[in-house]
C-alpha cells in the first residue's frame, strides 16, 4: 500500500509514528498524522489549511491537549495504526483514485482524516 504514496505521504507516516512516540502513545492514530502533517510543514495539505485560516502552531497545541502526553518513548518501536487511522488510509487512497492521480499525497491525507470525521484530528479545525 505505501508505495501508493508520494514521497511527502511517506515523510507525513513517518513523522506520525515520531510524533506517537514523542507522546508517549503506543498506536498512531489520526491525531498523529494531523501532527504529522503540521510538522512536515510544507505540501498541499498545510497549504489548504493555512488558506481555511487554520495556524499550524494552534492546530498542533490543541491535539497536543486533547489526546495528551505521556513520557516520550525512546527506544524504537514498531508502533500499529488505529482502526482509525487505517481507516484514513483506505479513505485516503480512494480520495487520491477519485481526483484521478495515481499517488497519495499530504492532501489525500488530510481529506482521509476529514472523512474519516470521528477523530479528534478531524474535529480539530
Amino acid at each position: 500500500m505505501w508505495h501508493f504514496f508520494s514521497e511527502r505521504g511517506r515523510k507525513v507516516i513517518q513523522l506520525a509514528h515520531r510524533e506517537a512516540l514523542r507522546l508517549g502513545h503506543d498506536v498512531v492514530g489520526t491525531e498523529h498524522l494531523m501532527l504529522a502533517i503540521v510538522s512536515e510543514g510544507e505540501g498541499t495539505a498545510i497549504q489548504a489549511l493555512e488558506s481555511l485560516g487554520v495556524r499550524p502552531d494552534e492546530l498542533r497545541d490543541s491535539l497536543e491537549n486533547t489526546i495528551g502526553k505521556s513520557h516520550p518513548i525512546l527506544k524504537p518501536v514498531d508502533l500499529q495504526l488505529s482502526p482509525r487511522a487505517k481507516r484514513v488510509f483506505d479513505l485516503s487512497v480512494r480520495e487520491a483514485r477519485n481526483m484521478g492521480v495515481n499517488y497519495v499525497g499530504t492532501e489525500h491525507i488530510l481529506l482521509g482524516i476529514m472523512a474519516e470525521g470521528e477523530s479528534a484530528a478531524a474535529r480539530s479545525q
